[in-house]
């Protein structure tokens, strides 16, 4: 039933291996030597294994190569992601970053009077000047006398009402065998309330003495009661009274763009959108002038590792075609023929290679800005690349982002696509028409709201989100429009069986591209890396079973 694969000898006896591994002897001869026998039988089982192994072996390796890539990969894709942003304003990409430049007529350095932070990517560039002339402090009260011990009983009776001033209050009652420690507990138990805290300070050996401050700049410590609780032995304050400042003692006051504001605390963040303002230091006729404007450095960095990150995933897969002069792969070369690493190879550099669909003018590929194709691997002239950025930065980044236009203003394109020209773009011989897209909103006669995406005369549903007036049309899964949102602001105002539509034209850069081309390769175990991962281990198991059945 089973076909001979081969046959050996020892002596007088013979025996056969059959393809399934096992062995039967022929015939049996007095004076038989087991021992070659067993030799014999385990040599043969090896030489059965073997091939199952080398293909386990050699699968491995591809596995360890296939990692590699993969993260190569990853890091691309992290890259380009730097380059584009979600967001169809660009705040959440290296182009929506800003940065604060001081200056001033004065060796003193700008950050030591004023710190500038960017909080929720609200900012815009723009310009400032101000002048700190008092900074905000807190208050302290301190008691003109105290006790000879921190745990010795004060004698003190009455009720102590402690707060800010125009804030919360607590109202402390004080007994004759309270002491100082367990005073200030109470009063440290609830200060999140009265928004005071109190300490106990040593003055003399024998003199320990109470603190109380403020726990927020600005506010005027208020203390009710402290008059009828004085020291019994020496008539002083044990409970401090108020400190005596008011709130124009303690409140920070400055000049900006010169008009002169008062406020409560060091840290502004209520004048302009997205920026907090830090007044470190009270110089009066130092004027600092702060500029709001783009991140350069930080475009040029993510722009430079972009090209880095992309020359290491080439220089791998140039390893991995490399050739033996026989025209096989060479040792280690074990993605040379693996159709993934060739699908990544021919996405990747037909992106970085190519005019960005639909930009005119001087900015329309990695060309224009300083980047040049040395063979398959990408060269950054720096000078060049950074004279772009500043000059335009905006034009730079549609080379790398998602930008479109909306023909109705009551339309507005929020998050840019998973992809645009990949799938948007018809060819009319050797030129590539990017078609714009008609956005549809529709209102029925029961006041229910619907919407499409329309390209090339093919109409794709949309899902719809109504919040009041606005309307978030957001591109469904499977379609060309999946990840965009357009949000239309009018809803409350839009009749009962009419029709609101505009024209968007976009344009995907090339970080856009290759995010929108490596995150389906990517997906965790859905992606192109995962399945053929899933692939070549399945193929190991199998071989392995093979290699224990022949055990």
């Amino acid at each position: 039933m089973v076909d001979k694969v081969d046959s050996s000898s020892i002596g007088d006896m013979s025996f056969r291996r059959t393809e399934t591994g096992g062995i039967k002897i022929n015939q049996k001869m007095d004076g038989l030597n087991v021992g070659e026998v067993v030799e014999a039988l385990y040599e043969t089982r090896l030489a059965d294994r073997d091939p199952y192994q080398s293909k386990i072996d050699k699968r491995t390796e591809m596995l360890s190569a296939l990692s590699n890539f993969e993260t190569l990969t990853k890091g691309l894709k992290g890259a380009a992601e730097r380059l584009r942003a979600s967001d169809i304003s660009g705040k959440e990409s290296s182009f929506g970053k800003l940065t604060s430049l001081g200056r001033s007529d004065t060796d003193t350095p700008p950050d030591q009077i004023i710190g500038v932070e960017f909080t929720d990517g609200t900012a815009i560039p723009q310009t400032f000047k101000i002048e700190v002339t008092q900074r905000a402090s807190r208050d302290i009260a301190t008691s003109d006398t105290g006790s000879a011990a921190k745990t010795t009983a004060l004698g003190l009776e009455g009720t102590l009402t402690l707060g800010i001033a125009g804030g919360a209050t607590h109202a402390f009652e004080i007994t004759d065998d309270m002491s100082l420690e367990r005073l200030v507990r109470e009063i440290n138990n609830q200060s999140a309330t009265t928004v005071v805290t109190s300490q106990i300070f040593q003055f003399a050996p024998d003199d320990f003495r109470l603190e109380f401050q403020a726990v927020k700049e600005g506010g005027v410590i208020s203390i009710e009661g402290a008059d009828g609780l004085e020291d019994n032995i020496g008539g002083g304050q044990i409970i401090p009274g108020a400190s005596g400042n008011t709130a124009e003692d303690l409140r920070v006051e400055f000049t900006l763009n010169d008009v002169a504001m008062t406020r409560t605390t060091n840290t502004i963040s209520d004048i302009y959108d997205g920026i907090k303002i830090e007044l470190r230091q009270a110089e009066e006729d130092i004027v600092i002038e702060v500029d709001i404007v783009r991140d350069t450095t930080t475009i040029r960095k993510d722009i430079e590792d972009l090209v880095s990150v992309y020359n290491e995933a080439i220089k791998f897969i140039q390893e991995q075609r490399v050739r033996s002069d026989d025209g096989t792969p060479k040792e280690g070369a074990v993605l040379s023929s693996n159709p993934l690493m060739r699908t990544v190879f021919q996405e990747i550099s037909s992106i970085v290679s190519q005019k960005v669909q639909g930009l005119t003018g001087d900015y329309q590929s990695l060309a224009d800005i300083g980047i040049s194709s040395d063979g398959l691997k990408l060269t950054v002239d720096a000078s060049v690349l950074e004279s772009e950025i500043d000059s335009d930065t905006d034009a730079v980044r549609k080379i790398f982002d998602f930008d479109a236009t909306s023909s109705n203003q009551a339309f507005d394109v929020a998050t840019a696509p998973e992809k645009w020209v990949s799938e948007l773009e018809i060819l009319d011989g050797d030129e590539t028409l990017i078609k714009s897209a008609t956005v549809t909103l529709n209102k029925s006669d029961e006041g229910n709201f619907s919407a499409t995406f329309t390209f090339n005369e093919e109409e794709y549903e949309a899902d719809i989100n109504v919040y009041g007036d606005y309307v978030y049309i957001n591109g469904k899964e499977g379609t060309p429009f999946h990840g965009m949102v357009v949000v239309f602001t009018g809803a409350e105002s839009m009749d009962d069986d009419s029709s609101q539509n505009t024209t968007i034209t976009g344009t995907q850069g090339v970080g856009s591209r290759l995010r929108g081309a490596l995150d389906k390769m990517l997906t965790p175990y859905t992606g192109d890396f995962s399945l053929e991962r899933d692939k070549v281990e399945v193929l190991n198991q199998r071989d392995q079973e093979r290699i224990e059945r022949v055990e």
